[in-house]
């Protein structure tokens, strides 16, 4: 048993590798030698076979380390934990021929394994600093649980280690709790007053029998914001008998035309509550009911956590049993609930805090932070008294804030007597109707991007949505931050990324979310994220591609552009086929409006165009235009965005490898130059498999000859005979094979046409 000293790298390191481990081992080496006898242990590694020269590579390294002292007695010796998993998921029936029969158990066993087995390199290899208390307990948790399959008695060592880690948890007052927060620029600005509601939180959260609190009143009146506040203010100052602070909204999805109008919630059933809660445990494996409950709540007794949801009132349905998990069941243990909702759920009135709106000093203190933080100058405000704000707003932090971006717009008089005859949510629209007047068309772009797209968006991400450069997107982004419409952005994996305050991207999807604007961006996003269209949607764009290609073969061009734009404005804005279909008309047209169709292309193409066709198109006409390299580039993007072995852009690709090649060694660069013949010679093998519909004999059999070209001009000759072989199974009759055949067989080496001549 670990001592008293031991760090919590030391006491992980134990159970996992000392007791686990030795058990997992035995219990292997028991059941699998019943089962096969003298054949257990090739069974053994058969899940491993592509690696079991590493695994005996590693054991050795481990003996040769001490860490693992005794020579190895047979297979099962040389296993560590990460190649348990394999190992149970191949003979789970074998080891557990009763238990395995329950679809659930087994995946709760392998789901514990995967567990395990992650966190063997941070204790094989560990820091200067030791693991953090959640770090080593998770993982001898799940340890535990297969070990009661495995070995009982194993189990209970396990079980008085984890004992041990809750003795000696070192967390003091003062050190900062682990968090699961949204951006704080996603909640509040900047937090003003409150203090004797904050001030009753605090006395809710140091009573050891009151395990869930309600924040309820208005919407607009910073239920919300104070809960943050709040949390933000828990975690900074710690606590020794909590682990960690978690936000979980309950804000439910809004659909307009199939889009997502509003950010998603972070559950919408008590699976996905579940889900979120254990990942903030560091467990992020699949979530089975009810086992998955069961574990929550011993982590939530074990490992307290004060835990904020957001919106409760808009559970419903499905929701309902997520209400009841988080509203009855989590305070049983000795995590802690905070509420937001505007109504008062049954059964809570007791333990509620109501929420008005900001008055007194508390109130001017708030006003006057807004007048600052917006910008406007004081003197504009002189026959404005701030109580009149106030009244005005009941003392709504959300319209206050509302009602001071219109004085950016008119002045202080017209924009009271303007709230005051519409009132509430009318009058916010009208200042949003205000301020969005007064936008450039990019930046309005930008911003119905931001309230029309699920979560956050990059630069890059705007820009192919909108259709705008990168450019215009970072000025709009400069214009929307000087309003206060769009909040600085968050780092996230070392990319910027921009969202709406939810209050804000509410009202923007109510005010604009109807224009034909929004209409065109929905469709844009469902492409950029990558929904897609509808299966009538589908059908109906297919239709429209067939009627444009029937004008345009019948020389109606002007017809065929006139059918697409109108549809592209229609129906179907921002529909990647369509432009697709349009960018293939402009190509056609005589002259060809070659401008055009590349602008249209691109548009398709950032759209992520599932059709191979359109890139063939594209990457044609970029050749037939002496842009090789161009043209080899789309040719790439198609393949790449369709997932297609389309022979027409393997066969563009292996056009412009080869033009490549021929510039590179006229350039001296003979290495370049033979890499690029190999790469072209790739991609017409890969046409020459593929075979994929509208591949006629004649492209097939320019791609034999370009094999032999290719092969020529290789130095492969030894290829010539098994290419023709492949070229007469295929095309028996092909005058191309005959020539070429009727050439070799004089020593004559046959001027096969390339694809262009022919």
């Amino acid at each position: 048993m670990a001592t008293k000293e031991d760090s919590n790298n030391s006491i992980l390191y134990q159970g996992l590798f000392r007791v686990y481990r030795n058990a997992v081992v035995s219990f292997l080496r028991v059941r699998l030698t019943a089962a096969y006898h003298e054949e257990w242990e090739e069974q053994l590694r058969k899940p491993l076979l592509k690696e079991w020269d590493g695994v005996i590579a590693n054991a050795k390294q481990l003996r040769s380390r001490g860490i693992l002292t005794a020579e190895p007695s047979d297979a099962a010796d040389y296993l560590s934990l990460n190649h348990f998993y394999p190992i149970f998921e191949a003979h789970i029936k074998t080891l557990w021929p009763v238990e395995s029969q329950d679809p659930v158990w087994r995946q709760n066993v392998l789901t514990w394994s995967r567990q395990t087995k992650h966190i063997r390199d941070a204790i094989a290899h560990p820091t200067t600093e030791d693991l953090t208390f959640n770090d080593a307990y998770v993982p001898l948790d799940a340890a535990r649980r297969l070990l009661n399959y495995v070995n009982p008695e194993a189990a209970n060592r396990i079980a008085q280690l984890q004992r041990q880690l809750r003795s000696e948890r070192p967390p003091e007052p003062g050190d900062a709790l682990l968090t699961l927060l949204p951006p704080r620029e996603d909640v509040v600005l900047d937090f003003i007053g409150r203090g004797q509601i904050l001030a009753d939180l605090n006395k809710w959260f140091i009573d050891p029998q009151s395990r869930r609190w309600l924040l309820c009143g208005d919407g607009g009146k910073g239920k919300t914001a104070i809960a943050y506040e709040f949390a933000t203010r828990v975690a900074a100052a710690g606590s020794a008998d909590f682990t960690l602070v978690v936000w979980l909204s309950a804000k439910q999805r809004r659909f307009v035309d199939g889009v997502t109008m509003s950010a998603s919630p972070d559950f919408v059933d008590l699976a996905g509550a579940v889900r979120r809660l254990l990942e903030a445990y560091g467990m992020s494996d699949e979530v089975i009911l009810p086992d998955a409950v069961d574990t929550l709540l011993r982590l939530l007794d074990e490992l307290p956590a004060l835990i904020i949801v957001d919106d409760v009132d808009t559970l419903s349905g499905s929701a309902e049993a997520a209400n009841e998990f988080l509203a009855l069941r989590v305070p049983t243990t000795h995590s802690k609930v905070l509420f937001t909702s505007r109504r008062v759920p049954l059964g809570m009135g007791a333990a509620a805090t109501i929420v008005s709106g900001l008055s007194g000093e508390e109130g001017r203190a708030f006003v006057a932070s807004r007048i600052k933080l917006f910008g406007i100058e004081p003197a504009r405000m002189a026959k404005l008294t701030i109580e009149k704000v106030l009244d005005v707003t009941d003392g709504s932090p959300l319209y206050i804030e509302d009602l001071l971006r219109l004085v950016k717009t008119v002045s202080p008089a017209q924009a009271v007597r303007g709230w005051e005859q519409r009132g509430g949510l009318a009058a916010r629209k009208y200042a949003l109707e205000r301020e969005v007047e007064l936008l450039t068309p990019d930046a309005r772009k930008v911003l119905l991007t931001l309230a029309l797209v699920e979560g956050s968006a990059s630069i890059d991400e705007l820009v192919v949505t909108t259709n705008i450069s990168t450019d215009a997107a970072i000025q709009s982004l400069d214009e929307l931050g000087k309003l206060f419409l769009v909040p600085q952005p968050s780092l996230f994996e070392d990319q910027e990324r921009y969202t709406l305050n939810r209050n804000t991207r509410s009202l923007i999807t109510e005010v604009l979310g109807g224009t034909h604007e929004a209409k065109q961006i929905k469709a844009a996003i469902r492409h950029v994220w990558g929904q897609g269209s509808g299966p009538r949607d589908t059908r109906e764009v297919g239709a429209l591609c067939r009627q444009a290609v029937l004008l345009v073969r019948s020389g109606r061009e002007s017809e065929a552009e006139a059918l697409l734009t109108a549809a592209l404005e229609g129906d179907y804005p921002s529909e990647p086929r369509l432009l697709g279909q349009l960018a293939w008309v402009y190509k056609k047209s005589s002259p060809a409006r070659v401008a055009e169709a590349r602008e249209f292309f691109r548009r398709a193409a950032e759209l992520r165009t599932a059709n191979p066709d359109t890139y063939w198109h594209w990457a044609s006409m970029e050749r037939e235009q002496g842009q090789w390299d161009e043209a080899l580039r789309i040719a790439s993007l198609g393949l790449a965005h369709t997932g297609a072995e389309h022979s027409g852009l393997l066969v563009v690709a292996a056009l412009s490898e080869e033009r490549r090649a021929a510039d590179l060694s006229a350039a001296l660069q003979e290495d370049r130059g033979v890499a690029a013949l190999e790469a072209a010679a790739n991609y017409l093998q890969r046409a020459a498999e593929c075979r994929d519909s509208g591949f006629r004999a004649q492209e097939l059999s320019k791609v034999y000859a370009g094999q032999v070209r290719l092969a020529r001009k290789r130095g492969r000759i030894d290829r010539i005979d098994t290419i023709l072989r492949a070229w007469a199974e295929a095309l028996p009759t092909d005058v191309y094979l005959k020539n070429e055949i009727a050439s070799r067989a004089k020593g004559v080496a046959y001027d096969d046409l390339s694809v262009t001549e022919r």
